[in-house]
């Protein structure tokens, strides 16, 4: 009889609802791949703590961040996320947060093999993580081994005089370099095609082209403008 009391009573305890569940700590910072512990505690309506209580663990995102039994939480991807320690229905919640990773890899290129001396030509640029995640807006630096030949404005390859140069992109500690050949530009006179649309009605798309020619009327391809509104 005094076993089963005693059964019983250790039933109840272990068993008790609690009225808060509090997870330890309330915040953490992890690196992607790294691991953090966390712990939680319940307490009862007095305060108490409630010994021995099961703790269930669960994680809001768990392929960016997963969460084991033990409460051993390890970051897959950046990002904010929350884990969860629940006992008995009553949750406890803890804020992660995993960093951006710095940039790894930096690809550069631009869409022709020469640049006219005059003109200039986008620099596509991506930069991505060491797990390949492409980092937009990621700060860049340019550098250039000749000026005079070739320099990085506003994403554009300017072309300055004839000749060679070799532009270096770099974010962070990654870089990438772009080899530029300019060449001498035979053009004379631009023009703009269609140089005055009649009538363009809010939402009409116009397509606009340039069209140069050298000092013989002989057209002259290869160039690509930045377009402006004035």
């Amino acid at each position: 009889m005094k076993l089963a009391l005693i059964l019983l009573a250790f039933v109840q305890v272990t068993s008790a609802k609690p009225d808060r569940v509090e997870v330890m700590p309330a915040a953490a910072e992890i690196a992607v791949g790294e691991t953090y512990t966390f712990t939680a505690r319940a307490y009862d309506a007095d305060g108490a703590v409630i010994e021995g209580a099961t703790v269930r663990w669960f994680s809001t995102a768990r392929a960016a961040l997963s969460i084991d039994a033990d409460g051993v939480a390890t970051a897959h991807r950046p990002g904010t996320y929350r884990v969860a320690a629940v006992v008995q229905g009553v949750p406890g919640y803890a804020d992660v947060t995993v960093p951006q990773l710095p940039p790894a890899e930096v690809v550069a290129r631009i869409p022709v093999e020469r640049v006219r001396a005059g003109t200039s030509v986008p620099l596509a640029v991506e930069v991505r993580t060491r797990l390949g995640e492409v980092l937009d807006g990621a700060a860049l630096r340019y550098e250039t081994s000749d000026a005079a030949v070739a320099v990085v404005e506003d994403g554009r390859v300017i072309a300055g005089a004839p000749g060679a140069a070799t532009l270096t992109v770099r974010a962070g500690d990654a870089s990438a370099q772009v080899p530029v050949r300019v060449e001498a530009n035979p053009a004379v006179a631009y023009a703009i095609d269609p140089a005055a649309p009649e009538v363009v009605r809010t939402g009409d798309v116009v397509r606009l082209r340039i069209h140069a020619e050298d000092a013989s009327g002989t057209p002259v391809g290869g160039l690509m403008p930045a377009w402006t509104v004035g």
